[in-house]
């Protein structure tokens, strides 16, 4: 088939719109992460709840009445490990359902269980303190590689980089004795948006 211009102008606005959506959801994201970031700072759970809620129905494009089966479990997981309660033997079934219930309603190829090991190990290595930004990004990258098997390297490894930047710079400073500023949280939110738009390119 002969493409014409309107054919070309027509693929150019298809790509176009495409990647105003990815805008879009991408910086719905990051100031969802950003709050919920903040609520977990400041212990709101019930906020927290809403706000992971909302950040896995816009990320895995989950009906709402399918929402509390995944989040339920990954947020009493998240709770739990934030209560110094790092056993593996408790935390991480309760990963694990929460990727399994995912798997099912999305219908995903990927092993749950794998993943689920993914986002604790990543979780041990931001608990400690001493784990350096590089192996930071590199264990976000292994979780990005198992959930997204179809992206490219190299769009995963920005994404991961970005975030972990992100998830570093709120760790610092919150290690400060000073509130954090709403100017540095909008740093953060920045850095997750362009996180979220290399993830979702």
């Amino acid at each position: 088939m002969k493409l014409t211009h309107r054919h070309i102008f027509c693929g150019f606005l298809l790509c176009l719109m495409s990647l105003c959506q990815a805008g879009t959801k991408a910086s719905k994201l990051a100031t969802l992460e950003t709050q919920s970031w903040q609520a977990q700072q400041q212990q709101q759970t019930k906020r927290l709840s809403k706000l992971v809620e909302k950040q896995f129905e816009i990320l895995y494009q989950l009906p709402k009445a399918d929402l509390v089966r995944v989040t339920k479990p990954y947020l009493s997981a998240k709770t739990e490990f934030a209560s110094d309660q790092h056993e593996q033997a408790t935390v991480l079934p309760k990963l694990i359902s929460s990727y399994r219930e995912l798997k099912q309603i999305n219908q995903q190829a990927w092993d749950a269980t794998r993943v689920a090991k993914a986002e604790f190990e990543l979780w041990q290595s931001q608990s400690n303190s001493a784990t350096k930004t590089a192996e930071l990004a590199t264990r976000q990258q292994q979780l990005y590689q198992l959930l997204y098997p179809t992206h490219s390297l190299p769009q995963l490894k920005k994404a991961a980089y970005l975030k972990t930047v992100a998830a570093d710079y709120r760790d610092q400073l919150q290690a400060m004795a000073e509130p954090t500023s709403k100017q540095d949280w909008q740093h953060i939110s920045l850095l997750l948006r362009l996180a979220y738009q290399a993830l979702l390119a």
